[in-house]
């Protein structure tokens, strides 16, 4: 048999051996692989990934991130992007704190979505990844009876509208990082029901573009042989903070990727 032969053979058995222990794989040892050798990879060398770290020290000094809405990253490729994310976070905040002895950090997550597979894996498998970090599975009702607290940076990759109108004035979040805020505000119309989105988009229109915030508090002039059009009265209510800052610029372009739009129109904010 001529060498080549052999060499061909030795990696046919090769390749067929490494196929063989994925196949014994069991789920949770899939998730792990993916997630600790192939995806943080990825997301290390995404250029999201390179503009967020150097202002996660803004964050520096939280104690706990809150995941919402993420899915089922054990069924679905996209929230098991997010999550490959949310754990380099994790470990860049246990970097900037190392020399803190007494530094920690809680990660807890919560969606409906979620099977009992992601929430033993949550509570289990990554739990035991670090000592002083604690992974843990909470829904809503431990969250609902707390007081805001600053030292907390929200992680909400994909939440919708009516998810934000509630927790906005319930969590009053400091730290937030999730779709970029004032794209979420020009989708939101005078006539919804979203009193905390509305006043948001009044205040804050000039950082809105194709702001159709004229809506709520004149009347509107589509054509000159129109009759105007009433304002939409909104029920009028209290901001928690007063400005946004916006920390990272990736959601002004979509970055392709194997992620697909795991991460499209994310951006680091604060609430002032």
């Amino acid at each position: 048999m001529a060498d080549n032969d052999g060499f061909q053979t030795v990696s046919l058995k090769k390749r067929n051996k490494k196929r063989q222990n994925k196949k014994n794989l069991s789920e949770e040892e899939i998730i792990t692989d993916k997630l600790f050798n192939k995806y943080n990879t990825l997301i290390q060398k995404s250029l999201l990934f390179k503009n967020l770290v150097p202002n996660l020290d803004y964050v520096k000094d939280v104690r706990c991130i809150r995941c919402l809405a993420l899915g089922s990253f054990i069924e679905e490729i996209q929230p098991l992007y997010q999550l490959s994310l949310l754990i380099e976070i994790v470990n860049h905040l246990i970097e900037l704190n190392c020399k803190d002895d007494d530094y920690s950090l809680v990660v807890s997550l919560y969606d409906p979505a979620f099977t009992p597979k992601d929430i033993s894996y949550i509570n289990n498998e990554l739990n035991n990844k670090k000592g002083n970090i604690t992974w843990i599975y909470e829904d809503e009702k431990n969250w609902e009876n707390k007081e805001s607290d600053k030292n907390v940076l929200y992680y909400i990759p994909h939440g919708d509208l009516h998810l934000l109108n509630y927790l906005l004035p319930l969590l009053k979040p400091r730290f937030y990082l999730g779709n970029y805020i004032f794209d979420h505000l020009a989708r939101v119309k005078a006539d919804d029901d979203m009193a905390y989105l509305n006043n948001m988009k009044l205040k804050h229109s000039k950082n809105i573009k194709n702001s159709d915030s004229d809506d709520f508090e004149h009347i509107k002039q589509h054509k000159k042989k129109q009759e105007p059009i009433e304002n939409i009265p909104v029920e009028f209510v209290d901001l928690y903070f007063n400005d946004i800052k916006v920390y990272t610029n990736f959601h002004e372009s979509i970055e392709q990727g194997p992620w697909l739009s795991s991460f499209s129109s994310l951006a680091l904010h604060e609430f002032i």
